[in-house]
C-alpha cells in the first residue's frame, strides 16, 4: 500500500496567499467543510456584506493557525496508517 506525503506548511502558506477566498488550503489539508464554507461565504455575490468581512477575518485567522493545522493533519494519517 502506498503512503502519501506529509502536507507542506510552505505549500498550505502558497495556497492560503494565492486563493485564501476559495478555502483550497482548506481542501488541501482535509477540512472540505470548513472549504465548502470559504467558497459559499466568498460567493455571496455581494460586495462589503458580513460574510466577506467574515472570511477576510478567518484568512487572517488561519495565517497563524496553519502550523498547527497541518501538524494536526499529518499527526492524524500517522495515527491512522496501518503497517503490515
Amino acid at each position: 500500500m502506498k503512503q502519501s506525503k506529509d502536507k507542506s506548511l510552505a505549500v498550505a502558506y502558497f495556497l492560503l496567499v494565492t486563493c485564501g477566498f476559495l478555502g483550497i488550503h482548506r481542501f488541501y489539508l482535509g477540512k472540505n467543510i470548513s472549504g465548502i464554507l470559504f467558497i459559499i461565504l466568498s460567493y455571496s455575490y455581494l460586495p462589503f456584506t458580513p460574510a466577506i468581512i467574515f472570511v477576510g477575518i478567518w484568512l487572517i485567522i488561519d495565517i497563524f493557525l496553519l502550523p498547527t493545522l497541518v501538524k494536526s493533519t499529518n499527526s492524524l494519517k500517522h495515527a491512522t496508517c496501518d503497517p503490515i
